[in-house]
């Protein structure tokens, strides 16, 4: 079995025995997901890489980057809840895709933010652009999401007609139901399928995230063996060797010890969205009934000094998870000014700006933990250059909340605030249209 290319340093949170003390209970509930007698199983899809895409789209998606470049598209807009975007967005960012020059097809991400300034700014520089659009909902009701690919679906229609307009539109939803499900079928839009046996936050290995990674130029077949090579090991590994339960059994223990607030601490522009990714996995699973751990995303050393009083003198017991890369793509020399220039800097001109970086994680670990007893937790990702890496990650982070929330009885996938919010929305939208909202 290959090692794990993520690892975690919890020297600074606790002691080795308090988290050995879990080792059985740990191994019970393993054993519970693995049969399937464990609360929430049915939308556990995401354990099983290979089951969330139909392989007849895994085989289409993997033909339209080159499609789009053949027919002269530039961009492809994404138009989804930002859940969803964030899931891919963050793993683009993280490796580099969104800016790398070797990418012939820009993504555009949408979310379901409804503002009329940014949908004129939108649809102003799409205007002279040659766009594909890719709108994605698991139910096919969000309603935010189906008003602004209204809008970009009229774009298209105004600029190319009805007809072809069509062949670039592409819809990803379940395969029976659903208002986006009934328009894909009648305009007969290229539709990829989302099955049930996950929730709309876990779509990792679906057609939702699979088609923007491709776009972008991700590996496809590399990053789901990645995640199977990861799900493999997180399921089979006992604690003492498992990052990602050995992580979910850190937070349980901070818990009960009354540190009820987390900071994830990305060090790079790139990575913050990855910070996001993990607030909203573990947010969304462990965070139940006013209990729980708040957890915050944070830029670091940007938001230590912008808000350094949130992270020393919060009224909350805090705790830090920093996401570091033990391998980088890229690395830079700090320059070497002549001496007429000189800056008082070039004590520094043998040093690279990863080194410097990696002192200022240093730094801002040593002054929490020693100044303010804030616990540390450091997650050490492998690389940030290796498609399959990208796989570890998203199993990584899968298996850590979903099992923190299992350690405390809770049901991960229960969001009931969200299904109270849309239906007052289409309630309040339909008394602000004057009328049935099928009118």
């Amino acid at each position: 079995m290959a090692s794990s290319k993520i690892n975690i340093d919890f020297s600074f949170a606790i002691k080795e025995e308090s988290l050995n003390n879990y080792h059985d209970q740990i191994e019970e509930l393993k054993a519970k997901i693995a049969t399937n007698n464990i609360i929430g199983y049915q939308f556990l899809g995401c354990f099983n890489i290979f089951k969330n895409i139909q392989k007849n789209d895994y085989i289409d998606i993997k033909k339209i980057p080159q499609w789009l470049i053949n027919e002269h598209i530039e961009y492809l807009v994404v138009i989804a809840p930002q859940h969803v975007c964030l899931q891919a967005e963050a793993l683009i960012k993280f490796a580099g895709r969104d800016s790398s020059s070797d990418s012939k097809i820009k993504v555009i991400f949408v979310n379901e933010c409804i503002s009329a300034r940014d949908i004129a700014k939108l649809t102003s520089f799409l205007s002279d652009k040659h766009f594909a659009i890719n709108i994605i909902s698991q139910k096919g009701e969000t309603l935010e999401t189906l008003l602004i690919f209204r809008e970009l679906k009229a774009m298209l229609y105004k600029i190319l007609g009805s007809v072809n307009a069509k062949k670039y539109i592409f819809a990803t939803t379940n395969n029976n139901y659903g208002k986006l499900f009934k328009e894909t079928k009648v305009n007969e839009y290229r539709h990829f399928v989302l099955l049930d046996n996950t929730t709309e936050k876990f779509l990792g290995y679906s057609a939702a995230i699979m088609l923007p990674l491709a776009c972008v130029g991700v590996n496809l077949d590399k990053y789901l063996n990645g995640a199977n090579a990861a799900n493999e090991y997180f399921s089979k590994m006992p604690l003492k060797k498992n990052p990602a339960y050995q992580y979910a059994v850190i937070r349980r223990i901070l818990l009960k010890n009354n540190y009820n607030f987390e900071n994830i601490n990305a060090y790079s522009n790139s990575d913050l969205d990855l910070a996001r990714l993990f607030k909203m996995y573990l947010s969304e699973t462990g965070l139940k009934n006013k209990n729980g751990i708040y957890v915050n995303s944070s830029l670091q050393g940007c938001d230590n000094n912008t808000f350094s009083e949130n992270h020393t003198s919060s009224p909350f017991n805090p705790f830090d998870t920093s996401l570091v890369v033990e391998n980088q793509q890229y690395d830079y020399e700090v320059s070497i000014l002549s001496e007429h220039d000189n800056d008082n800097l070039n004590y520094l001109s043998k040093l690279t700006y990863n080194s410097i970086g990696k002192t200022i994680t240093k730094s801002m670990r040593e002054n929490h933990v020693i100044i303010y007893k804030i616990p540390h937790i450091l997650i050490k990702i492998s690389d940030n250059f290796n498609d399959d890496t990208l796989g570890w990650i998203m199993a990584f982070i899968h298996r850590a909340s979903i099992m923190f929330a299992y350690l405390r009885e809770l049901n991960p996938f229960q969001n009931s605030g969200l299904d109270s919010y849309n239906i007052n929305l289409i309630k309040n939208i339909t008394e602000l249209s004057g009328g049935s909202k099928n009118d």
